[in-house]
């Protein structure tokens, strides 16, 4: 049967005995042999429960990686127990490294929601959309794992939900191969799933709707270079060559770029980029300097509490993007969706100049991208830090169905070439 939230609390205790710590999270503890000589069942053994910054139960979390143990909660928004064997479905218990796994997603999720000033257990579809957001784009984890972390979190909503702590999950789904359905949040691994893609001019409109200079600067750097957020945000004012070394030194054309797994590559640089990085450093920057609690090497700066400013965080771009995506009303765009963006319009920038080359009217767009642009791909590939080619080549869906939505004239000529 399962235990109830008295039940848990009277069996554990606020010293918490019977339990020893996890080692890789301070909050997230497992039942041992002490536990059941105080009275918990033998199958409970290894089962982790989360501990809050009070030291207190967080007994939601807690008492459902029980109930999945149990068996008395099947996962899916299937209750299990009695519910199940009435119903011919057999239980099945939750493994213990999957309960490791999903303790420790869900405590991360609380920990954020708390920080947030949030209850997890309440948590709304926006919320969560928020969350996936800043693992994807501020922590660097893959799109892959990020709809593990929000699986994990919507099986706990929907069991909130039958034990009446919360509403009715409610979310949108899309069609799926098998027909089910998936929540519109989970996250898109193949780029080539993207259903909206923005022409260049849509993604200078969406960037000029920001209200900060810094906030804008660190927009263009995503698009021009493809960065992921948490790489913009670690640039400082000694990582772009000055307009005059990029001119005079072709080897300073490129930005060194520390990626996942600390793994260095090299970015090509355009002379704009550069020139517009320098004036912001004379200019907006020393603003933002001038009001600094310490000083500080960080290119990008942004406001703090107290009115002084400081290295600009993920979470307060985030903010800005929001507000430019309302303003624009462009409401797909994202930090995530200008790296996308940048390698489609580099390759239809590229596809655009090949294809005037062989052809003699500029609109004509050659219809065989993959040995058009085989040097391309390979640039690309290791312009953004892919591991595999496979993963670059998709997006040449993107520059298809750019190209098939009438606008050959309007990137043939008006895009800049490639430099």
């Amino acid at each position: 049967m399962m235990t109830t939230q008295s039940e848990f609390k009277s069996k554990a205790g606020d010293s918490h005995p019977g339990a020893h710590r996890g080692s890789n999270n301070r909050t997230v503890f497992f039942i041992d042999a002490r536990a059941v000589a105080e009275g918990f069942p033998k199958k409970l053994i290894g089962v982790p429960f989360i501990v809050n910054e009070e030291s207190g139960f967080e007994l939601e979390i807690s008492e459902y990686l029980w109930a999945r143990r149990n068996a008395d909660w099947l996962g899916s928004g299937m209750p299990g127990g009695i519910v199940a064997e009435a119903s011919g479905i057999k239980k099945k218990r939750a493994s213990l490294n999957f309960l490791r796994n999903r303790a420790y997603q869900l405590d991360a999720f609380r920990r954020w929601c708390r920080r947030s000033g949030v209850s997890h257990v309440s948590a709304t579809e926006p919320l969560l959309e928020e969350y996936a957001d800043e693992v994807e784009e501020v922590a660097g984890v893959r799109p892959q794992a990020v709809n593990q972390y929000l699986t994990s979190i919507l099986d706990f909503l929907f069991f909130c939900s039958w034990r009446g702590w919360r509403d009715v999950v409610r979310l949108d789904r899309k069609p799926t191969a098998s027909g089910a359905g998936a929540p519109l949040l989970l996250r898109v691994e193949d780029v080539r799933e993207i259903a909206t893609w923005y022409p260049e001019k849509d993604i200078r409109d969406f960037i000029s709707h920001f209200e900060l200079g810094s906030a804008m600067l660190a927009a263009e750097i995503l698009y021009e270079l493809g960065l992921r957020i948490s790489e913009m945000l670690a640039l400082t004012i000694h990582s772009f060559p000055s307009p005059a070394a990029w001119l005079s030194d072709r080897a300073r054309r490129f930005l060194k770029v520390d990626g996942k797994g600390g793994k260095r590559r090299n970015v090509p640089l355009t002379y704009a980029i550069c020139e517009r990085v320098a004036r912001h450093i004379m200019s907006g920057r020393r603003l933002y300097a001038g009001g600094a609690a310490e000083l500080t090497e960080s290119l990008i700066l942004g406001p703090k509490k107290g009115g002084e400013y400081g290295p600009m965080t993920a979470r307060y771009l985030q903010e800005q993007f929001a507000i430019a995506r309302v303003a624009s009303g462009k409401s797909g765009i994202s930090p995530h969706i200008l790296r996308h963006h940048y390698a489609a319009h580099y390759l239809l920038r590229a596809w655009t100049e090949r294809s005037r080359a062989r052809h003699s009217r500029a609109d004509l767009i050659d219809v065989e991208p993959v040995s058009l642009l085989s040097a391309d791909l390979l640039i690309l590939k290791d312009s953004l830090g892919h591991a595999w080619i496979e993963t670059t080549q998709g997006y040449l869906k993107a520059v298809t169905a750019l190209v098939g939505a009438d606008l050959q004239e309007e990137y043939a000529a008006k895009l800049e070439s490639v430099r």
